[in-house]
């Protein structure tokens, strides 16, 4: 394997663990506001 195969394979994973981190604390930072927004969004009307 050429060695510009291995630090793309470690960018791709770097990002996307970067980006899973940035969603991952928004959700949780924004956790009550967006909770009822979500809910009236995605639950069906009683």
């Amino acid at each position: 394997m050429d060695l510009s195969v291995v630090y793309g394979i470690f960018a791709a994973i770097l990002v996307a663990s970067g980006v899973l981190l940035y969603f991952g604390t928004i959700g949780l930072k924004g956790d009550k506001k967006d909770d009822q927004l979500y809910k009236e969004d995605h639950e069906p009307p009683k």
